[in-house]
C-alpha cells in the first residue's frame, strides 16, 4: 500500500508566517500549485482521495479530483492542529508563538490551550496514531492521495519513521515544518505490521516538489 501526503496549495496566510484559520482559502498562487500536483498526482494513478477538512485542503483537493475522476472524502482526522483562539493570526516567528509551541509540546498550558479552542499535544498525537492505524487497513495495492497540512504530515512521518521526538529535537523538526513546500508530495509505503513493529513496515519513498515553480 502506498501513501501520498500532499500539503495543500498556498494561502496569503502562508505567505506571511501566520498562524491560521480553518476557513482560510488558498490564493491565486495556491490555485495554480494546486492545478500542477493534480496533474502530477494523476501519472500515479491513485485508487483514493482524503482530504483535511479545513478549507485549504479541500479546495487543493478539488483539482485533484478533477484531474483523477476520484470522489473526495473529507475527514477532519487528518486536519492541522487546531490552534487557541489566542494564537490564530500571529507571527511564526513572534515570541508568543514560540512560547506557545513550547507550551504545546511540553504540555505545559494544557488546560488554558483547551480553553481557547485548542488541541493539547496529546490530543493531537491520539489523531495521528488513529489515523496511522486507519491506514494500515487499506489493501495492498491501493494508493492513497490524502491532502493535510505541514504539522499534520511530518508528524505522521515523526510516528511510523523516526520514532517519538526527544526535547532537544525539537527546533529542528519546528523548523522542517516550516520548510515544507505547499502542494510538496511526500511518499510513504507500507507492510502489514507484524510482532516486531507496532506500527508495521512503513518506508520513506521520498519528497516530490518537481511540479512546483519558484
Amino acid at each position: 500500500m502506498e501513501v501520498f501526503f500532499v500539503r495543500h496549495g498556498e494561502t496569503d496566510g502562508n505567505q506571511v508566517k501566520r498562524h491560521q484559520f480553518s476557513h482560510i482559502s488558498l490564493n491565486e498562487k495556491g490555485k495554480k500549485q494546486a492545478l500542477a500536483v493534480a496533474d502530477r498526482l494523476k501519472e500515479i494513478k491513485p485508487t483514493h482521495l482524503y482530504t483535511s477538512s479545513f478549507k485549504r485542503a479541500e479546495e487543493t483537493a478539488g483539482f485533484i479530483k478533477q484531474a483523477t475522476g476520484l470522489k473526495v472524502v473529507s475527514m477532519p482526522m487528518f486536519a492541522e492542529v487546531i490552534r487557541p483562539e489566542y494564537i490564530r493570526g500571529e507571527s511564526h516567528f513572534g515570541f508568543k508563538s514560540f512560547f506557545y509551541m513550547m507550551a504545546w509540546y511540553f504540555s505545559l498550558q494544557n488546560e488554558t490551550i483547551r480553553k481557547g479552542g485548542g488541541e493539547t499535544y496529546n490530543d493531537f498525537i491520539q489523531t495521528v496514531d488513529k489515523a496511522v492505524d486507519w491506514c494500515q487497513k487499506f489493501a495492498t495495492d491501493d494508493r492513497l492521495v490524502i491532502v493535510s497540512h505541514s504539522v499534520f504530515i511530518n508528524f505522521f512521518l515523526m510516528q511510523v519513521i523516526y520514532g517519538e521526538l526527544k526535547w532537544w529535537q525539537t527546533p529542528r523538526r519546528f523548523f522542517t515544518i516550516l520548510r515544507l513546500k505547499n502542494t510538496a508530495i511526500v511518499h510513504l509505503s507500507f507492510k502489514s505490521k507484524d510482532e516486531y513493529s507496532a506500527f508495521g513496515d512503513w518506508k520513506f519513498i521520498g519528497t516530490d516538489t518537481e511540479h512546483i515553480s519558484t
